[in-house]
């Protein structure tokens, strides 16, 4: 039976700074940020020599399983951070005027993820009963190590670490501490919910490379600065959570201006819809070119839509799904709000379908074309799920709330309430009536998410919020929003969707789904 080197990490308060790639939040801590605060912490207590064989050793091993205790976004806070720009206010000085070093800061928004008190996380790798003699020497040197950390994350992220060697019944006990919170599995898994760096063969001497080129930046002999390579010798590993099915396959794409290196902008209320249908037009097009034949690129590129007064039942074959993004932003003011669509997904009623796969190699540099004037608008560019426009439309959280509203699966008013209202002067019946339309709208769009695929335990255990108006600052009404002729008779309203338990996304409900009306974003 293996055994496991546990190293662990406990925050000291309870926020989490790490950014990982496009310094979107990281969650867990990666193993590369272990490895480097080993070796810093090594360097620092004078012992790195006699360490570097044991961290040698530990930047060949797989990737380390982590328990993680789970990590909420917080409202965060504002920094005033001073530019690197004293020498304009010396010259000033030196000129005898009133320079002031105060007015040359800027401000920055942080924010840290909210971790419960006396967080610990734990990185385990696995020590087979064949190389247990041999790895307890580097393990005590990477304990010794652990326990001379001080931070994990930025500076502020106080942690005291320690380490052991542990059996696997141990490591079981992990999972569940005393008096603490329950913790989250993190297993190396190409069905990855996160990508996180591990190190390998070659991070500790790439990182004395960095470390050297950073103590030669600049000198008084030679004041050029010559700024350090980024560390670059990590491999970079997919995790998920222990029990958690495979995320939904998508393709994602960001918008681009046809004549320029920028991205383009389409109204969200107006042009979203002419954006799909761009979308399908270039989907077909490439379906025939890559040979599919007619009545596969009927069903799964065109559907049939559903007609007016029908079910919208869950098609009998897997169905691409066309989802133009609303970007969402960050306001200097504070909070957020949403703009137009610079980005696309294309996903599948069927979650797992391969034609996702052959979306995002086929449609990478199509030209989304405008039908009235034949011109190219847009061009298609390939991007990656983990770009950080696309995260709060992946999720996991508990609470969503629509970006465009969900065109209902039926009517919200076949008895006629609304005129029996303005009719009625009793506020009694006013309010009666009322609470029977909220009833009707909430059990509509229950329906909804179940002809989505969100499973029943979920639809019938949640918490929902119905109104005209958006819940993002930015959306516009629900009446205000382009939708296809057969739908107009439908009633569309925006939607807030609160879980028992955090779901990931994409969620795009109702209708109007297989062309990105009803499409969810998550909230803090």
């Amino acid at each position: 039976m293996s055994d496991y080197l546990c190293l662990s990490f406990r925050f000291l308060a309870p926020w989490f700074h790490g950014r990982g790639d496009e310094s979107a939040p990281e969650w867990p801590p990666s193993p590369l940020r272990v490895f480097q605060a080993l070796v810093a912490a090594a360097a620092r207590a004078g012992t790195l020599d006699a360490t570097r064989s044991a961290l040698r050793w530990l930047e060949t091993r797989s990737p380390p399983v982590i328990f993680a205790p789970a990590a909420e976004p917080s409202v965060g806070y504002r920094l005033s951070v001073p530019h690197n720009a004293m020498d304009l206010v010396g010259r000033q000085w030196a000129a005898g005027k009133e320079g002031e070093a105060s007015k040359q800061r800027t401000m920055k928004d942080v924010r840290p993820l909210r971790l419960p008190e006396e967080a610990a996380v734990h990185f385990l790798w696995e020590v087979s009963s064949a190389e247990r003699n041999g790895a307890r020497a580097s393990a005590s040197l990477l304990i010794a190590a652990a326990k001379a950390v001080v931070a994990l994350g930025w500076g502020v992220d106080l942690a005291v670490g320690d380490g052991a060697l542990i059996s696997a019944t141990e490591r079981a006990a992990l999972a569940t501490p005393d008096g603490g919170p329950a913790l989250d599995i993190w297993e190396p898994r190409q069905d990855a919910a996160a990508w996180l760096r591990t190190p390998r063969s070659g991070s500790l001497a790439d990182l004395d490379r960095h470390h050297e080129a950073f103590s030669r930046r600049t000198s008084l002999a030679e004041p050029t600065f010559r700024p350090p390579p980024a560390v670059s010798a990590f491999a970079v590993t997919g995790y998920a959570k222990a029990g958690d099915p495979m995320p939904t396959r998508i393709a994602a794409f960001v918008l681009m201006q046809p004549m320029a290196n920028q991205m383009k902008s389409f109204d969200t209320a107006r042009k979203a819809m002419v954006v799909a249908g761009m979308l399908r037009h270039a989907v077909r097009e490439a379906a025939e070119r890559a040979g599919w034949d007619e009545s596969r690129i009927r069903g799964s590129v065109l559907g049939h839509g559903e007609e007016p007064g029908a079910p919208p039942a869950a098609p009998t074959a897997a169905r691409f799904v066309l989802v133009p993004l609303p970007s969402i932003e960050a306001r200097e003011c504070g909070g957020e709000v949403v703009s137009g669509v610079r980005r696309v997904l294309v996903m599948s009623t069927d979650a797992q379908s391969a034609d996702v796969d052959w979306a995002q190699r086929a449609l990478g540099g199509a030209d989304l074309i405008d039908e009235q004037t034949g011109e190219v608008v847009a061009v298609l560019a390939s991007s990656s799920r983990h770009e950080r426009g696309f995260a709060r439309y992946l999720g996991p959280s508990r609470t969503w709330a629509t970006v465009t509203p969900v065109i209902l699966p039926g009517l919200d008013d076949p008895g006629g309430l609304r005129a029996h209202l303005r009719r009625t002067k009793d506020p009694a019946e006013q309010k009666r009536i009322l609470e029977r339309l909220a009833r009707r709208r909430e059990a509509l769009v229950r329906k909804a998410l179940r002809h989505a695929g969100v499973p029943d335990d979920l639809v019938f255990n949640a918490g929902i919020e119905t109104r005209s108006v958006g819940f993002f600052a930015g959306a516009d009404r629900a009446d205000r929003y382009a939708v296809p002729q057969h739908l107009k008779s439908f009633p569309r309203l925006h939607v807030r969707v609160s879980w028992a338990r955090p779901v990931a996304g994409p969620l795009c409900v109702g209708r109007g789904r297989f062309f990105g009306l009803g499409l969810f974003a998550s909230q803090a």
